[in-house]
């Protein structure tokens, strides 16, 4: 007589956790975790929807199972969770709207006459508790705003140069502050916006009767109100951690030599906005220097007096016209500093220094917090014929030009 065998066989249920929260995507959180419960013979696997890194490109992506990866429009890349998920990449086109974290906006090569202009993205916040938007450029390349290359341009030429009159970037924030419309070249930059459940639109818009190479690559992180992230919570355009790095004006070229006005940068029109740097635990002061860059790497309205390049402090009125561009830095002065020292507020001229009428830059320093670098450039720069050597505290298109922006080295001290 045949005897019946019977075989117990475990169930493995994968349970998703945590599907309609963005998740806190902090830097902690990009390796997946699980969390495994016996039930007897079933074993339940659950993930959160973390930041996994992507195996066929340099992006990040969110992890998901490949289901929903494919259903919330995105592409699997890798696995994630110990192979219960998919590393799921979120790269949208022109035209569309999203409301997923961590998505990229890509175009490599922008066709006047097959892509769309302008080109739009709309971005809905992935929740009811986003309170700010990063938007990375890690590439950002369109037509810049018009420029002066002579020393005896004519006086008209000015109000449109610096005007982002050709191509323009605009981000809409409909209950906030929108930041300053931008163009030309900002490979490397970023900026925070505020988030809004109407959402916000990111445009490029393109002139299409203009021909230049156009692309970019610009990757949308959404960040929790309560999110320990920096920069999330405060008021600033821009934001950076550490002890030391590099700041630049919008439309800075760190390869163009700004030792001739024919090749220097220059910096964007109406611009007015906060980079903000986080004071790192021990430290108590934030210094400034001009980066190395040919020719100059700051220099920002007229000279400070005839015949020569100068530098500005007590001449930068902010009112529209020759002295109307500068930076402003609480008690910036030359080192040592203390919290009780007094300094100058604001620099401009065609070198950084806290003294009025110098031929040099120097490094400065400020111990007031918060550590805040502002920038106010008015609406248009005033040209002149300054071909002779006149005009030189009167006009910005002189020697190599008073518009060319900033390209500035930083670091934080524990001296003070």
């Amino acid at each position: 007589m045949e005897k019946m065998i019977k075989f117990s066989v475990p169930l493995i249920i994968v349970y998703i956790g945590g599907l309609c929260d963005c998740g806190n995507l902090t830097d902690s959180g990009h390796n997946s975790r699980q969390k495994r419960q016996g039930l007897g013979v079933f074993t339940v696997v659950k993930f959160p929807n973390a930041i996994c890194d992507a195996t066929s490109s340099n992006f990040n992506g969110t992890c998901y199972t490949e289901s929903e990866c494919s259903t919330l429009g995105g592409s699997a890349s890798g696995s994630c969770a110990s192979g219960f998920g998919v590393c799921c990449i979120f790269s949208m086109s022109c035209g569309t709207t999203v409301s997923q974290n961590l998505t990229y906006h890509a175009v490599s090569s922008y066709s006047t006459a097959n892509d769309a202009n302008p080109c739009r993205y709309t971005i809905c916040p992935c929740s009811n508790n986003i309170c700010k938007l990063r938007i990375d450029f890690d590439t950002f390349n369109i037509a810049g705003p018009p420029t002066v290359t002579s020393n005896n341009q004519p006086a008209g030429a000015g109000p449109a140069v610096g005007d982002c009159d050709v191509d323009s970037f605009t981000v809409t924030s409909p209950q906030g502050t929108a930041p300053p419309v931008i163009c030309g070249l900002n490979t490397g930059q970023h900026i925070f916006v505020d988030a809004n459940d109407a959402c916000n639109i990111i445009s490029f818009n393109i002139d299409s009767g203009t021909t230049t190479t156009r692309s970019w690559s610009l990757k949308v992180t959404q960040y929790e109100c309560d999110s320990p992230v920096a920069g999330v919570v405060d008021d600033c355009l821009q934001y950076y951690t550490g002890t030391s790095g590099t700041i630049q004006s919008f439309n800075y070229d760190t390869t163009a030599s700004n030792g001739a006005l024919t090749s220097a940068n220059t910096h964007l029109s109406s611009q007015d906005y906060a980079i903000c740097f986080r004071q790192e635990r021990g430290f108590c002061q934030i210094c400034f220097s001009t980066a190395s860059n040919p020719g100059t790497s700051f220099s920002v309205s007229a000279s400070a007096a005839a015949p020569a390049a100068q530098s500005a402090s007590t001449s930068c009125t902010g009112v529209p016209g020759a002295f109307g561009d500068f930076v402003e830095v609480m008690n910036l002065n030359a080192p040592p500093t203390t919290t009780t020292t007094n300094g100058v507020t604001r620099v401009c001229g065609n070198f950084f220094n806290a003294i009025e009428g110098q031929t040099s830059s120097v490094t400065l320093c400020s111990a007031h917090i918060p550590f805040r670098w502002h920038v106010r450039f008015d609406e248009g720069e005033v040209i002149a014929d300054t071909s002779p050597g006149n005009n030189f505290n009167a006009a910005e298109n002189f020697a190599q030009g008073g518009m060319i922006g900033f390209n500035m080295d930083w670091f934080q001290t524990t001296t003070c």
